[in-house]
């Protein structure tokens, strides 16, 4: 009897509701090439004993099948496509942890499917709903995808009705409720006995290279992935990933070769799919891991190709599609890549990937913490997307631009397209990044080349971005940055170079879209803007847009290198090379000032405006404005911070147990002196839980490795490889729990203390410290440290360190040469997530900051370069004290500080870019303390800074300069020595107070909301085009 919709629903949510009927949601599983079939249920070459219901037709199929001699196919609507009672018993010879249901199912039209009811169910009783076990087939419908696919469905993960009996199976039923009528066909109905494949950490062998030693646990081919071979892959490569997320994390490696994708893959947490590759401009396209993905076609909304959970990384891989073959009839695909849209997800890692014709490529949102490095790839729709990102995302080196579809080798019957039809296409359709809410983006290189949209500035509910970019180049296409949206805290470029051709062409392009808010601005520092056949500026909404060092290289005659409609415009030591209208000034625009720029011509400025319109080119060459340094900030090259040695020693191997409970101290001790005794290497940690009572020393030339191949948030669940510390309690001046000796490195761990209080802080010695130069630190996780990292030898670099130090994160004194790149110092990993025992409170932080901790110190040390760093909740963000000359800091960010930026020393040469600050509140609260002592010289270019009522210092004998300074809430008190100030925009009056006892003070091309006022106490200053907002 066919059974209503309404009935079958019923008993799919009672399932939910009922201990004893428990319809558990479960995700079909994947095959591994040790997984044995046990027993048969049906070859399916008979139609002898199924049945259909409704107005189903069944039919043999002795074409299309997938074994044996044919398959069954059902057409209709449903429900019940497939049943079968059998007359004699099946034993299915396994029990409900190893056992497994699979069957070949062929669909012809996945994007019909629906989401109305389904089930697929194995009973004992001869009917359904008796001694049943059963699973929905919402999981099911996921993943699948046109033609055939492998259904594995495990016996652990089914509902279960009564008591099924496993050793006497008399009936089968597939049902789905359809809207449409479908074919659907059936084959080899089977029982198989899961067999695991044990982790097994090996140094794996690339073909084209590697910047580390890669170390995986498992191989994909070792779980029945064959590559180059035309079968779906799919199955085998997540059975894999899955393994590995049961391990607490891990790395899979996928050798070189190509493997067809089906349907689509999850990557668990903490969890990595890694494979072989090199850069598609440096020869790596074609070659190496590929991943060939086909499910989608045709639906952009459809189930990603990959989805990301916690902390997992995607590395080292080629991405095509093969049925995207035709630049003048692309078709729709899904996301390539998609972070799960949870909130307090962290993550994904992208690194060393190739998107070969995408459609959509990678969308993250409600997440914190991504990281994207070494990306390229021609996306024919929407590059990147990000949205509702609240916690420090990472756009490090990303290349777009239609070479990587153009320049794909051809093989039959595929065809590539020419590079001129790419080209046009991506003109017409396509955007390379969007960045949607994103507090505190960090852009690194970013190139987008023939793009319609380079790089877009939007808003969705979640809000709009602030953040800081450097590198940003956009070549060819017709707009290069297109700004609908920006929040009052702004967004800084430096060393960018927006490039746009054709008609309408517009490289920087502030639309009428943005909010009227007086607080709204852009700042651009050493910019090239070229839009020969166009125009290289349009500010069309009300924003300000502020350049300083920028250079015009061509326009069109029939418009200006800037058109204003409204808003507001700084424009200072900037070259115009084209002779040919400069700029025009609608009647809308509030206010301008020109200043200190050199022209091809004479100046051909028109002014519409009744603003506050300030123009001298006379008075000052742009070399009379300080500039900022040009040098390459960093990274540090990826591939410098490894051992030379592939020797692997896993602490497993001595005796460790990563239990918590025992004391593996001496385990780990053993492993790294095998380490040593062979001449260096790395010693492996396994994902677990490692409790050491005493401390550890790290060789000359070995690295400690843990699981992580990218960074980790500690509050994901698993966590991977813990070492738990408890030596030397309250004895911060004991040994380091680490010591890295002369090219030693720590990688892909973190260390906890379990005895740690957030209320009363306990002393510790440095978690890890340097014993030798060039030591090194890369995807390391402090959660809960005194001091986290303490340096005194020359050459150390880092690499993503996460964490907190309650007294001091990362402490540099006497060493040179120093490198700190990516860091996050705060509160989070040890307060939000997945909490210890020992986690402070929700928001403890944000309520109590910290009077007295600091996230970075530099003391007495030269040469350092602080590169992307971010720290929230301490006392003190960044110190600069002593001698230390010659720093370069770029991308630096500080949130809820007492003193964002402190100087106290006699140093030279200490120059910050692109600077993020932020003191909440008033009292002895400050973005930047120019301490008293200080006598050196520190310039800052490009800086946001916010929430702080009591502004910032600047004292002492030294010298500041600040230049494009944009300052919410309060101003600068210039105390003593000597201050530059020029293209800043400060949004509180007054925005500049001068103290009696200040050298010199010089304020040249400055915007204030209503004014830029200085109040002054002294006559030692000249103020000159300050322009009101």
């Amino acid at each position: 009897m066919v059974r209503s919709e309404r009935l079958y629903g019923g008993l799919l949510a009672l399932g939910l509701a009922f201990s004893g009927l428990v319809a558990v949601v479960a995700t079909p599983t994947p095959a591994s090439a040790l997984d044995r079939r046990v027993a048969t249920v049906d070859s399916c070459d008979s139609l002898a004993g199924w049945t259909s219901s409704g107005a189903n037709t069944l039919a043999l199929d002795t074409a299309d099948k997938k074994e044996g001699a044919a398959s069954i196919a059902s057409t209709g609507p449903g429900p019940d496509f497939f049943t079968r009672p059998f007359g004699a018993p099946i034993d299915t010879k396994t029990n409900r942890a190893t056992g497994i249901l699979a069957f070949s199912l062929y669909v012809s039209d996945a994007s019909k499917l629906g989401d109305r009811p389904g089930q697929v169910e194995l009973t004992s009783s001869g009917h359904p709903d008796e001694d049943e076990m059963d699973w929905d087939m919402a999981p099911v419908r996921a993943n699948l995808h046109n033609g055939w696919n492998d259904i594995r469905l495990p016996f652990a993960s089914s509902g279960t009705v009564g008591s099924p009996d496993l050793s006497a199976i008399t009936f089968f039923r597939m049902f789905q409720f359809l809207d449409d009528p479908q074919t659907l066909k059936i084959d080899d109905i089977r029982i198989e006995e899961k067999v695991d494949i044990p982790a097994n950490p090996r140094v794996v062998h690339t073909t084209l290279g590697s910047a580390d030693v890669p170390i995986a646990s498992y191989d994909v081919t070792e779980w029945g992935a064959k590559p180059d071979d035309d079968g779906d892959d799919t199955a085998t490569i997540q059975a894999a990933l899955d393994a590995a997320g049961e391990d607490g994390g891990g790395v899979v490696f996928a050798p070189a070769g190509r493997y067809d994708i089906k349907g689509n893959l999850v990557i668990p947490a903490s969890v990595t799919l890694r494979g072989d590759w090199a850069s598609p401009d440096a020869g790596g396209l074609g070659k190496g891991t590929i991943l060939a993905a086909y499910a989608g076609r045709g639906d952009a909304s459809g189930t990603p190709f990959i989805t990301t959970h916690d902390a997992a990384t995607v590395r080292g891989l080629t991405i095509w599609y093969p049925e995207q073959d035709d630049a003048a009839a692309v078709q729709p695909y899904p996301w390539t890549i998609q972070s799960d849209p949870h909130d307090g997800y962290y993550g994904p890692n992208l690194f060393d990937l190739t998107f070969v014709n995408s459609y959509r490529g990678v969308k993250i949102a409600q997440n914190n913490g991504h990281f994207v490095r070494n990306v390229y790839g021609t996306f024919l729709d929407d590059g990147f997307s990000l949205d509702a990102v609240y916690d420090i995302g990472r756009l490090q080196s990303v290349h777009l631009g239609p070479a990587y579809w153009s320049g794909w080798p051809a093989t039959a019957p595929r065809t590539v397209p020419s590079e001129a039809d790419v080209r046009s296409y991506l003109r017409s359709h396509a955007t390379g990044v969007t960045i949607f809410k994103s507090d505190w983006e960090y852009l690194y290189a970013l190139s987008m080349d023939d793009y319609e949209v380079g790089m877009r500035l939007a808003e969705t509910p979640f809000g709009s971005s602030n953040g800081q970019a450097w590198g940003i180049h956009t070549a060819h296409g017709k707009v290069g940055l297109q700004v609908d949206s920006v929040n009052e805290i702004g967004f800084v470029f430096s060393h960018s170079s927006f490039e746009t051709s054709g008609p309408e062409s517009v490289s920087v392009f502030a639309t009428q879209n943005i909010a009227a808010n007086p607080l709204n601005g852009l700042m651009f520092n050493d910019v090239t803007l070229g839009a020969p056949d166009g125009t290289p500026v349009q500010l069309s909404g009300t924003a300000l847009l502020s350049f300083a060092h920028a250079t015009f290289t061509d326009w069109s005659t029939d418009s200006a290198a800037i058109r204003a409609d409204s808003g507001s415009v700084s424009v200072t030591a900037s070259r115009f090379l084209a002779d040919k209208p400069d700029a025009c000034l609608g009647a809308g625009v509030s206010s301008a000032v020109f200043a200190a720029n050199t022209f091809a011509g004479a100046p051909d400025i028109t002014n519409l405006s009744k603003g506050d319109v300030k123009i001298d080119n006379t008075t000052w060459r742009p070399t009379d404005f300080p500039a900022a340094p040009t040098a390459d900030p960093g990274p540090e090259p990826v591939g410098t911070q490894h051992p030379d040695s592939d020797a692997l020693h896993s602490v497993s191997d001595y005796g460790a147990q990563g239990n918590g409970i025992d004391d593996d101290t001496s385990a780990f001790a053993q492993a790294l002196n095998a380490a040593s005794a062979a001449g260096g290497g790395t010693v492996y940690v396994p994902a677990g839980r490692y409790r050491l009572t005493g401390h550890i020393k790290i060789p000359r030339d070995v690295e400690l490795r843990g699981v992580a191949d990218g960074p980790h948030h500690y509050g994901i669940s698993p966590r991977g490889s813990v070492l738990v510390a408890t030596e030397n309690e309250g004895k911060p001046s004991g040994t380091a729990f680490i010591t890295l000796s002369r090219h030693a490195g720590v990688r892909g761990l973190s260390v906890y203390y379990p005895y740690q209080r957030y209320d009363k802080p306990i002393a510790y010695p440095a978690t890890i410290a340097t014993g030798g130069v060039d030591a090194y630190a890369v995807d390391v996780t402090l959660p809960d440290s005194y001091t986290g990292i303490s340096v005194t030898k020359d050459g150390f670099s880092s690499e993503y360190l996460r964490g907190l130090g309650l007294k001091t994160f990362v402490s540099v004194v006497g060493a040179d040469g120093v490198r700190i790149d990516n860091a996050m110092n705060s509160v989070g990993d040890w307060q939000d997530g997945a909490r210890e025992a020992n986690a402070p409170p929700a928001n403890w932080w944000l309520d109590h900051p910290s009077s007295v901790s600091s996230g970075f110190e530099l003391t007495n040390s030269d040469d350092a370069v602080l590169f992307n760093d971010f720290g929230f909740g301490v006392a003190y963000g960044l110190v600069i004290g002593g001698s230390s000359s010659n720093i370069r800091v770029h991308g630096h960010g500080v949130d809820n500080s007492e003193r964002a930026i402190q100087l106290t020393g006699t140093g030279y040469g200490i120059d910050f870019t692109n600077t993020q600050l932020v003191a909440i509140g008033g009292g002895g609260k400050r973005y930047l303390d120019v301490a008293g002592s200080f006598s050196g010289k520190a310039r800052f270019f490009n800086s946001l800074a916010w929430a702080c009522t009591t502004g910032s210092d600047i004292a002492g004998s030294g010298s500041v300069v600040l230049q494009q300074w944009k300052s919410r809430n309060s101003g600068v008190q210039h105390l003593g020595g000597t201050l530059w100030m020029d293209s800043s925009f400060g949004h509180t009056t007054p925005q500049l107070a001068i103290g009696p006892d200040v050298r010199r003070a010089t304020a040249y091309a400055n915007v204030g909301n209503g004014g830029f006022v200085i109040d002054a106490q002294s006559q030692q200053y000249d103020a000159r085009l300050n322009i009101a907002r």
